[in-house]
C-alpha cells in the first residue's frame, strides 16, 4: 500500500505578517521540521505552497530537490487539501498542518499501522483543561479531545469527499469533517503528542523555539597579547591603529582568539592552538576573523547554534568607542548571527594593565533536538 504525504503550507500568515510555515527558527524553515520527519517514512511527499507561489519562493527548497512534489494551495484550507489529494499517487494520504512542526515519527507511524485496518485515522490527545462555552456552562472534557494531524485516509474517498463538499459550497476546520459528513462517521483514533502543537500566535513561535532547543551549554575563552611597534592593530578584521599592534602569529587579535576558544571550549570541540597551530604556515599574519568564520561554519556542521557572545577587551589605547559597533557588526558577520546577540565592551585597565590586548568572553551555544 503507497503512502503519499500532504503537508500543508499554503497559508498566507495573517497573524505573523508573512507565511509562518516559511519564517526560519534556529536556520531552518517552520515546514522543514515536518518534513525532515515525513521523508524517510513515506513514499511520496508533496508540499503546498500558498496560492500565487512557486517553489523559488520557498526557503531551503533546493535542498529537498527530487525528494517531493511542490504544489499551489487554494483560497482555504480545505481547497489546498484537495490540490494536494490530487496529485497524490499513493493509496492512502496522510493529511499534515506544517503548522504543527513538533510532529514526531511514533504518531506517524502510529496513524499508518492504524491504516491497514480502518480508512480514517486521527491522531487526538486528551483535554487537560476545564472548558466552558461562552455561556458559562462546564463541558464535560472525559467526553471531549484535542484533533491533531496527519490524519490518514484513503485517498478515493478523500477526492470523493472533497469534490462533494466543493459541490456544495461546504467549508470545514479539518479533513476528518468532510470524510465523517461524505464517506463515512466511522473514524479511527489513534494517540496524538501534546508537544505536536500548532503554531498559530507569535507566542507560539516563541515557545517553539524554547522547546527545540537543547543542550544548552556557556563557554569561557581567554586571550591576551602584548602590544609592540612596527605592527598595525586589527580587531575583527578592522585596522583600529597603525603603527603598533598585537604581536602574535597571526594578527594578534586577542578577541577573535578569546570567542574562538569560548566557542570551542562550550562544544568539546578542542582548542585554537589545536586548530590553528603556530607551527603552521597557513595562518601566519592572517586575520583572525578568517579564523572565526572557519569555526563558526565547523559549529554549524555539527548542529550548534550560537546564542550569544558577552565580550570585554582590556586596552589602554587605542581608544574604541568610534569603532565599537564596526567591530560589534564583523564578529556577528563572522559568525553568523544577529547583532544583537554579540556584546562587545571596551575597558581601558585603569592604567594597571598597560602594553597588552587582552579579551575575556562567555558564550552560549545550544542544539536543536529535533
Amino acid at each position: 500500500m503507497k503512502t503519499s504525504a500532504i503537508l500543508l503550507a499554503a497559508g498566507k500568515g495573517s497573524r505573523f505578517g508573512a507565511p509562518k510555515q516559511f519564517l526560519m527558527v534556529h536556520g531552518k524553515p517552520i515546514y522543514a521540521y515536518s518534513l525532515e520527519k515525513f521523508l524517510p517514512l513515506v513514499d511520496e511527499v508533496i508540499l503546498v505552497i500558498p496560492e500565487g507561489y512557486s517553489p523559488e519562493d520557498v526557503p531551503h527548497i533546493e535542498k529537498y530537490a527530487g525528494r517531493l512534489k511542490v504544489v499551489e494551495g487554494g483560497r482555504e484550507r480545505f481547497n489546498s487539501s484537495f490540490n494536494g489529494i490530487k496529485h497524490a499517487s499513493g493509496d492512502v494520504v496522510l493529511i499534515h498542518d506544517t503548522a504543527r512542526a513538533l510532529i514526531t515519527r511514533d504518531v506517524i507511524l502510529r496513524v499508518m499501522e492504524a491504516l491497514k485496518e480502518h480508512r480514517a485515522v486521527v491522531p487526538v490527545v486528551k483535554l487537560r483543561d476545564t472548558i466552558r462555552r461562552k455561556d458559562g456552562v462546564e463541558m464535560n472534557r472525559d467526553e471531549l479531545f484535542a484533533v491533531q494531524t496527519p490524519q490518514g485516509f484513503f485517498r478515493d474517498d478523500m477526492i470523493r469527499a472533497y469534490s462533494s463538499a466543493i459541490r456544495e459550497g461546504v467549508s470545514g476546520t479539518d479533513d476528518a469533517f468532510f470524510y465523517r459528513k461524505y464517506v463515512n462517521s466511522d473514524i479511527y483514533f489513534v494517540e496524538g503528542d501534546y508537544r505536536n502543537f500548532k503554531i498559530t500566535y507569535p507566542e507560539d513561535m516563541e515557545m517553539f523555539a524554547r522547546m527545540i532547543l537543547t543542550d544548552i551549554r556557556i563557554g569561557y575563552g581567554w586571550d591576551v597579547h602584548p602590544v609592540v611597534g612596527g605592527r598595525d592593530f586589527f580587531i575583527a578584521g578592522l585596522k583600529v591603529a597603525q603603527g603598533y599592534g598585537p604581536l602574535g602569529h597571526s594578527d594578534g587579535d586577542s578577541l577573535s582568539h578569546a570567542i574562538i576558544d569560548a566557542l570551542l571550549g562550550a562544544t568539546s570541540m578542542g582548542n585554537i592552538g589545536q586548530l590553528f597551530p603556530d607551527s603552521s604556515g597557513e595562518w601566519k599574519g592572517a586575520s583572525s576573523i578568517r579564523m572565526l568564520e572557519d569555526v563558526a561554519s565547523r559549529l554549524r556542521e555539527e548542529g550548534w547554534i550560537l546564542l550569544n557572545v558577552d565580550a570585554v577587551i582590556i586596552l589602554e589605547k587605542p581608544r574604541l568607542g568610534n569603532h565599537l559597533s564596526d567591530i560589534t557588526e564583523r564578529i556577528a558577520q563572522a559568525l553568523g548571527v544577529d547583532g544583537d546577540r554579540v556584546s562587545v565592551k571596551p575597558k581601558s585597565g585603569n592604567g594597571i594593565r598597560t602594553g597588552i590586548f587582552e579579551a575575556q568572553v562567555v558564550v552560549r551555544v545550544g542544539r536543536v533536538s529535533v
